[in-house]
């Protein structure tokens, strides 16, 4: 089966890493094609694993001779390469071009990564052509979703097992960035959103008041209005004797995760499904996530400490208290990478999706 994947994302995140990931996966039943935005990080990713992307046309919806003209290049994209299934991943791509994919007979299939609570113009223009086959990246995910009518195939998003650090490199790498063998390091990698916790955590390392225990904040402004939020963080973690450093944007994220000891992302909201958190397990790390969304099926007790949105103090305590017992951070990383490999491996959701796709009749061509 050619399986073409469809994102219009101008910013990297979740969605993004996934298709990295599933580019990177072998698939014995599918030949996977991508057609994303011609400049960025991911365009960068699927060409240096030899994916060969194909530029997306552009189009703004405001200019209705633009949505024209991107239409006809996306159905000239799909001329030469002939897909069986055509996968959106968000609502305005799948808006712009699923009723061009089903033009040309390709099944179509439309990837879910949010719940639609209040749908916008993009999910309320999606909702005009239903699609074949419809997938949620997780349970949470599914109490919305955007065509309400469908039954929806739950997949979690795929994450790679990292591979190995020797010793004397990870110790180099935290050394690099101010951490020594004795802290306790703990990393949140995410976009900076209000939403996804930065300020609870900063606060509680304030609450913390140790010297042993680092905390280090990866994610850069993608788009101008998150600059406000990254001088406040910066304003906030000025002066603690826990130490909070800002690393900005990082094409390295995998690589942190193996030089923490501990995951910490304290959302304010639900998270859809959590693919920073998946990695982290992934690569053995206990993670303190909140009680909400994706993240809670992910995340047990056995991996992890699970604390309610918004509670400073309570993120502060399960710190302290994975800080004071290594022993309990060792079993929680062993579980959670366990847990997180049965959930996320790649080649189990390639599998899984081929299974949705071919269930679902096809389109005469």
């Amino acid at each position: 089966m050619r399986v073409l994947h469809v994102s219009g994302g101008q910013v990297y995140g979740g969605i993004e890493r996934m298709l990295a990931t599933l580019a990177a996966t072998p698939s014995g039943s599918m030949t996977q094609q991508f057609a994303v935005p011609p400049a960025g990080r991911l365009w960068r990713e699927l060409q240096d694993l030899g994916a060969g992307p194909l530029a997306l046309p552009w189009a703004r919806a405001s200019r209705p001779l633009s949505v024209v003209r991107a239409r006809r290049g996306f159905a000239r994209l799909l001329s030469a390469v002939k897909p069986d299934a055509a996968v959106f991943h968000g609502s305005w791509s799948h808006a712009m071009f699923a009723s061009v994919a089903r033009a040309h007979g390709a099944l179509i299939a439309f990837w879910q990564h949010t719940p639609i609570m209040n749908p916008h113009w993009p999910d309320r223009w999606a909702s005009w052509t239903a699609p074949d086959v419809l997938i949620a990246n997780s349970r949470f995910t599914a109490t919305a979703l955007a065509f309400p009518r469908a039954a929806a195939h739950v997949i979690y998003c795929a994450v790679p097992a990292p591979g190995a650090i020797p010793a004397e490199s990870r110790r180099a790498g935290r050394a690099a960035l101010g951490a020594t063998d004795a802290d306790l390091v703990v990393l949140l990698a995410a976009r900076l959103e209000m939403t996804k916790g930065h300020q609870v955590l900063v606060d509680a390392a304030r609450l913390l008041d140790r010297r042993d225990v680092s905390i280090w904040i990866a994610g850069g402004v993608q788009r101008q209005e998150e600059r406000p939020y990254l001088e406040q963080l910066t304003a906030s973690a000025a002066g603690l004797r826990t130490r909070v450093a800002l690393l900005g944007e990082r094409e390295d994220v995998p690589t942190l995760m193996q030089l923490a000891d501990v995951y910490c992302q304290p959302n304010l909201v639900p998270e859809p499904f959590g693919i920073a958190i998946a990695e982290a397990m992934r690569a053995g790390l206990p993670c303190v996530v909140s009680n909400a969304g994706g993240a809670a099926e992910l995340v047990d007790r056995t991996c992890g400490i699970v604390t309610e949105p918004g509670d400073t103090a309570g993120v502060a305590a399960a710190i302290a208290r994975l800080a004071a017992d290594p022993a309990a951070r060792t079993s929680m990383g062993r579980a959670a990478a366990s847990r997180a490999a049965l959930l996320t491996d790649p080649a189990g959701r390639l599998a899984d999706m081929a299974a949705a796709l071919t269930l679902q009749p096809t389109h005469a061509r």
